[in-house]
């Protein structure tokens, strides 16, 4: 009986978004497993939170609408140490009402119109002070550390205005995206995806691009010199167009205007050349791409040609090098 009374409290405190089981299965199969993390979320007090939430997906970025109630939850210690879901970034952007959320070390209040980044590593208390309806968009946070390394864990704030240039463009591409994806919401019953979605990967690089610039202050940062600017500019273009098989020190050098040598020469005090970094960063995508897709949607060979090979038997045998597991293996493990 004791058992019982324990399991039933236990109940009564955890803050399930999904109105019934099938919503939650339909979720999972639709978004992946990976993004179920707001099943995490405990309640204070056993009153009734009124919830809803509509999901959809765009390439690989995965889409919330949020509708949520006054309310205080908590996302604690003991989940984030049993989760062992892969890591993820969430965008999310107040449409209307407001909350105050204590993140990590940082406690804000956020109003309509702002944004605020989270990622699934650190303990999460939310107090909806008045009636919420927010976007939220995921990635996995493996491709924004991939592009601010040394920054990502050193960030002043996550809190993102949008009457700034930045931010808005941010925001404006956020509404992008959940306009488009409207148009590409499955229905319950349909389980064959799209392929037309397929189309749509890139979007992943373009959000992670904006969001990066977003998040770093140029007020901030110590002045660069000329040849820090070139080579992340060089970098930055690398990124943009790792699905492009055909890039190549000989294209980024005519996209940049200076030679081939000089590009060298700007990595030369890196760990690695120009090849070796086009090489890491497609690898890294792949492993993205590999973590937060099923067989269904991507196959291997999909993967291969999205992040730029022309071979899936050369992308198999790359990816292996510098991963340890052949692709099937990691998607599996």
């Amino acid at each position: 009986m004791q058992k019982t009374a324990a399991t039933k409290k236990n109940n009564q405190n955890s803050f399930n978004v999904f109105p019934n089981e099938k919503t939650r299965l339909v979720y999972e199969k639709r978004i992946g497993i990976h993004y179920s993390s707001c099943s995490d979320f405990r309640q204070v007090g056993n009153k009734k939170i009124n919830s809803k939430i509509k999901f959809s997906s765009l390439g690989g970025l995965k889409i919330l609408e949020i509708y949520v109630g006054a309310c205080k939850v908590f996302r604690d210690l003991k989940s984030v140490k049993r989760d062992t879901k892969e890591d993820l970034i969430c965008q999310v952007l107040i449409l209307s009402g407001s909350c105050n959320l204590t993140f990590g070390g940082e406690s804000v209040a956020l109003n309509k119109g702002e944004i605020f980044i989270l990622d699934s590593t650190k303990l999460i208390k939310l107090e909806v002070t008045k009636s919420l309806h927010c976007l939220a968009v995921y990635m996995p946070l493996a491709l924004i550390k991939s592009w601010i390394p040394r920054i990502w864990n050193t960030l002043d704030t996550r809190k993102i205005k949008t009457n700034t240039q930045q931010g808005s463009l941010l925001k404006g591409f956020m509404q992008l995206i959940q306009k488009y994806s409207d148009t590409q919401q499955w229905d319950h019953e349909n389980t064959n995806a799209s392929n037309s979605k397929k189309a749509f990967v890139p979007l992943m690089a373009a959000n992670s691009a904006m969001l990066v610039h977003a998040l770093l202050s140029p007020n901030k940062d110590r002045v660069k010199t000329i040849k820090e600017i070139q080579l992340d500019a060089a970098k930055e273009h690398i990124l943009v167009h790792l699905t492009d098989s055909s890039i190549s020190p000989t294209t980024i050098s005519k996209e940049m205007g200076f030679s081939v040598r000089y590009l060298h020469w700007l990595f030369r005090k890196e760990d690695e050349t120009v090849s070796q970094y086009i090489m890491r960063k497609r690898i890294e995508f792949a492993q993205t791409l590999l973590n937060s897709s099923a067989n269904t949607f991507f196959s291997i060979t999909d993967v291969a040609f999205i992040c730029g090979f022309n071979d899936s038997t050369h992308f198999s045998r790359r990816f292996k090098q510098q991963v340890g597991l052949s692709p099937s293996k990691y998607r599996n493990v």
